[in-house]
């Protein structure tokens, strides 16, 4: 999963540099081409992986997996090539948190028994995300920064954290 997430990162790191060269084709003709293809690659992928017998065969989930893992990095890239590379960053910033801070409270439970169910997995997220920034934005008015947190970002962002 770690990999996965930092391949999908190192993608859309890029997208964000060539922003023009990605923009210029997504918005010719082919654009819409394009998102199809790496959709029905994702979702052949996806399902591929999902399959009995690919389950159950080591060597062959991993090159299943890698193949969905290249298909949906370039999917989430060329979505990201839409938006400033502000928002980008912080919706990443704000998802790294929420998951850190879910992942914080599973492992410090010593009880499986009372391990945290979906509704408790989105709260604890949301709760890690705004706890954050709001420590965040204090210690940026106690330090004299110029400008807060760009709260509408913050909100989409942390809705998708949570989700």
């Amino acid at each position: 999963m770690s990999l996965q997430l930092l391949t999908t990162s190192g993608f859309v790191f890029l997208a964000q540099l060539n922003r023009a060269p990605i923009l210029r084709v997504l918005s010719s003709q082919a654009g819409p081409f394009v998102h199809l293809a790496l959709c029905v690659c994702s979702f052949v992928s996806m399902y591929a992986l999902m399959s009995d017998p690919v389950r159950r065969r080591g060597p062959d989930k991993y090159k299943y997996l890698s193949v969905f893992t290249f298909f949906q990095s370039l999917l989430v890239a060329t979505f990201t090539a839409f938006f400033p590379s502000r928002m980008v960053v912080s919706a990443a910033m704000t998802t790294a948190v929420g998951v850190g801070g879910v992942t914080l409270a599973t492992v410090s439970n010593s009880n499986p028994k009372y391990d945290l169910t979906q509704m408790g997995q989105g709260i604890m997220s949301l709760t890690s995300v705004f706890v954050c920034y709001a420590l965040a934005n204090l210690l940026g008015k106690i330090m004299g920064f110029k400008a807060g947190l760009p709260w509408n970002e913050l909100l989409m962002c942390s809705v998708g954290a949570g989700i």
